[in-house]
């Protein structure tokens, strides 16, 4: 185990995304513990970033990557029918409500209360909201970052299986340390009871080779209860273009029949296949818990990402400025 300056405690888009910017504005070596690197952005589910000047930075600069930027167009499914999104809502604002309770019932289970801050409230997209997409795609960019940290003469990655780590250790051993992995982890070696949730989220890809489908919708959001699944996110690559299918629990072999269906009634002429499916466990849809006292975090630990903080609403957008308001604290210390 090294010790020193600056230790990264897990090796997903977010503790890579901290190690490549904290090496290029720190001195010292950085060392990155993790099971692996890249973790589940590996499987190709996200399809593109969002426009911010954080992400634009990054990509194209860091890590040097063409890419070019488009609107985010949405559809919803209500009264039998494929609505735009949000266009639609302006028009029918109950609308935008139905999607916001179904969305909560599938995805964390529950019929929690909500309010104008949800990352899913319709009435804060926009027209105007905009992506960015990588010319070869998320995975090229995950990939590019680990070749990057393989690179790096100054960071260091430590293949180990985190379970195993003494965090008190590291804490102790590191003058500051970024942690991106599960906060019950650290809750257990600090002596505090953390109570979370997750949902698993799973995904059923389809290659769809066939057809006509309306390709200015990246996503549609499906409020009826008659269907198990909440989402389609669509992904076009030359000619071909991918289906997502999301729905959370327990695996259910059945859900493949609710596609089927759904398929037949608004899209009869594409043809489709099942490529893959997989369950994203931990790394799904996290349930906010209600903690009346809050943990105390040593003072040289800076939590990163929705892991670390257990929030939903934190994006990679997000994970960016708060690596550069890390970088910004390390350097009024004092390196």
């Amino acid at each position: 185990m090294g010790s020193g300056n600056i230790a990264i405690l897990g090796g997903g888009v977010a503790g890579m995304s901290a190690a490549i910017r904290l090496a290029e504005e720190t001195a010292g070596e950085i060392d990155l513990y993790s099971n692996d690197l890249g973790g589940e952005y590996l499987s190709g589910g996200l399809k593109y970033l969002h426009a911010t000047s954080h992400m634009m930075n990054f990509v194209m600069k860091t890590m040097k990557m063409a890419a070019h930027i488009e609107k985010v167009i949405g559809a919803v499914e209500v009264a039998d029918r494929i609505h735009p999104h949000p266009e639609s809502f302006w028009r029918e604002p109950q609308w935008g409500d139905l999607v916001q309770r179904d969305y909560f019932t599938k995805t964390r289970g529950t019929k929690v209360t909500f309010n104008d801050t949800c990352m899913n409230n319709p009435f804060r997209a926009n027209s105007l909201e905009l992506k960015l997409v990588p010319t070869e795609g998320i995975q090229t960019l995950v990939v590019n970052m680990q070749n990057h940290i393989a690179r790096h003469s100054r960071i260091k990655f430590h293949k180990m299986d985190i379970n195993e780590l003494s965090l008190a250790s590291i804490i102790n051993d590191y003058k500051y340390v970024i942690y991106t992995l599960p906060i019950q982890l650290l809750g257990n070696q600090i002596g505090y009871n953390f109570d979370f949730e997750f949902r698993p989220l799973n995904i059923l890809r389809y290659e769809a080779f066939a057809g006509v489908w309306p390709l200015w919708m990246d996503y549609i959001y499906i409020p009826s209860p008659e269907y198990k699944f909440h989402r389609i996110s669509l992904f076009q690559l030359n000619k071909s273009f991918t289906i997502d299918v999301e729905y959370n629990g327990g695996v259910d072999e059945t859900v493949s029949d609710d596609v089927s269906k759904f398929m037949m009634q608004y899209f009869p002429t594409v043809g489709y296949e099942e490529i893959s499916k997989y369950q994203m466990k931990v790394k799904g849809h996290l349930v906010t818990q209600k903690r009346e006292t809050p943990p105390s975090i040593p003072a040289n630990v800076f939590l990163l990402g929705r892991f670390a903080q257990w929030n939903s609403r934190v994006t990679f957008d997000n994970v960016l400025e708060s690596v550069e308001s890390i970088i910004e604290a390390i350097h009024k210390k004092g390196e």
